[in-house]
C-alpha cells in the first residue's frame, strides 16, 4: 500500500521513517483529531454549564417572586384600607349632610350625654328627648339666663327645649361644620359634626335613633301632605265639615294603602291621596291645572304621583313648637264620614 508524505505529498516507502523529499517525520507525528468528536464534546460542556446556570437562576427568581408577591399584597392591602377609609368618610359626610336641624339636635343631645352628663341643662334635655320631647327653635340672637348668644354670619343659634344651646359655623353644609355646645352660662365644647357622628354611631347609635324618631298620626301626615300639595288646599279641606251641609274631609286607607284628604265636592281636583312608604311621603292627585291649560276637561286631568323625603318634610313643617301646634290643631279638624254624621246628630 502506497504512502504519501503528509507534509509535501510525495510518495514514500512504507518502512521509511522520514520523507526523503522534505524530511518530515513519518513516525512520531501528532494524531489527527476527528472534527465530529470535537463537535460532540462541546455540547457536553455546554450542557454542564447550562445546568449550573439553570440551577442558579431558579433560586434568584424565587426570591424575586416572593418579594414581588409581598410588595403586591402590601399595595393591595394598603389600597383596600385607603378605599374603605375614603368610602366610610364619604358615607358619614352624606349622612350628616342629610340631617335636618332637628336631627342634628338629636345628634348634639346624644353627644352631649356622652361628654357632659353632669351638666344640668343638657342632662335634663336628654331626659326629655328620651321621652319624645324635642323642640328646636332657631334665632340669630338668643338670650338665656344672663348670657346673650349671637350667631355669626349666615348661621343660627339653635335652642333645644328652651334650655340647651348649640350653634354651627357652616349652616349650609353640616359635614363641614363644627358643633359648639353651650348651656347659657358658658361654652362647653366644640366638635366636628362628622367626628361627633362617628363617636355616637360607635358608642350609642340606639339612643340617637330613638331621639330622632318622630311618630306621626295618619291625620298629622295628611296635613303635611296637603301642605306639600297646596296651602290653599289645606284651607279648603278644613272648611268642609264647617259648611251648612257638612262634608267629610278625610278618609283613611281609601285605596292601595292611600288615605284621602278632600277639599271640595266630587270634582277631580278635590281629592289628595297620600301614604307613608318607609321614610318617604307619597302623594297622588289629578293635575287639573295642567288639563285646563291644555284645553282639556278636569275629568281628563293626568294623575301625578310625587315622593318626598319624610325627614325633610318633618324638618320643614313639623320641627318647631309653633309648627307642631298648628299641624296638630289642623289634624284634629279632619273628619271622616262617621264623625260628620255624629256631629250632625249632636247638633239636632
Amino acid at each position: 500500500m502506497k504512502r504519501f508524505c503528509p507534509n509535501c505529498g510525495k510518495p514514500v516507502d512504507p518502512d521509511e521513517k522520514f520523507c526523503s523529499s522534505c524530511g518530515q517525520n513519518l513516525v512520531n507525528r501528532p494524531q489527527a483529531v476527528n472534527n465530529s468528536q470535537l463537535m460532540q464534546a462541546q455540547p457536553q460542556s455546554q450542557t454542564i454549564n447550562t445546568q449550573v446556570v439553570a440551577n442558579a437562576r431558579p433560586r434568584k427568581s424565587k426570591k424575586w417572586l416572593i418579594l414581588s408577591i409581598i410588595v403586591a399584597l402590601l399595595v393591595v392591602g394598603g389600597g383596600t384600607y385607603a378605599y374603605k377609609w375614603h368610602k366610610d368618610n364619604q358615607e358619614v359626610q352624606a349622612t350628616v349632610d342629610k340631617m335636618s336641624k332637628r336631627r342634628l339636635a338629636g345628634l348634639t343631645i346624644t353627644y352631649a350625654h356622652l361628654h357632659y352628663r353632669d351638666n344640668e341643662a343638657w342632662n335634663k334635655t336628654y331626659q326629655e328627648a328620651m321621652n319624645g320631647n324635642v323642640d328646636v327653635e332657631r334665632y340669630k340672637k338668643y338670650t338665656i339666663g344672663d348670657s346673650t348668644i349671637t350667631a355669626k354670619g349666615d348661621n343660627y343659634v339653635y335652642v333645644i327645649n328652651k334650655r340647651a344651646v348649640f350653634t354651627t359655623d357652616n349652616d349650609k353644609e353640616n359635614s363641614k361644620s363644627d358643633l359648639i355646645l353651650a348651656d347659657g352660662r358658658k361654652e362647653l365644647g366644640r366638635v366636628k359634626t362628622t367626628d361627633a357622628y362617628k363617636e355616637v354611631k360607635k358608642q350609642d347609635l340606639q339612643t340617637l335613633n330613638k331621639i330622632n324618631k318622630v311618630e306621626l298620626t295618619n291625620r298629622q301626615l295628611g296635613i303635611l301632605a296637603a301642605r306639600l300639595h297646596s296651602p290653599q288646599f289645606v284651607k279648603d279641606a278644613i272648611q268642609l265639615p264647617k259648611l251648612s251641609h257638612p262634608m267629610p274631609n278625610y278618609s283613611e286607607n281609601e285605596q292601595d294603602g292611600f288615605s284621602e284628604i278632600l277639599a271640595g265636592g266630587a270634582g277631580a281636583g278635590a281629592s289628595l291621596f297620600y301614604k307613608q312608604d318607609g321614610n318617604s311621603l307619597v302623594i297622588k292627585y289629578a293635575d287639573v291645572e295642567y288639563a285646563e291649560n291644555h284645553g282639556k276637561a278636569a275629568a281628563e286631568a293626568p294623575i301625578r304621583t310625587k315622593r318626598f323625603n319624610l325627614s325633610d318634610v318633618i324638618n320643614k313643617y313639623y320641627s318647631t313648637s309653633q309648627q307642631k301646634e298648628e299641624v296638630d290643631n289642623l289634624a284634629d279638624q279632619l273628619r271622616d264620614g262617621s264623625q260628620v254624621d255624629s256631629d250632625d246628630d249632636g247638633e239636632e
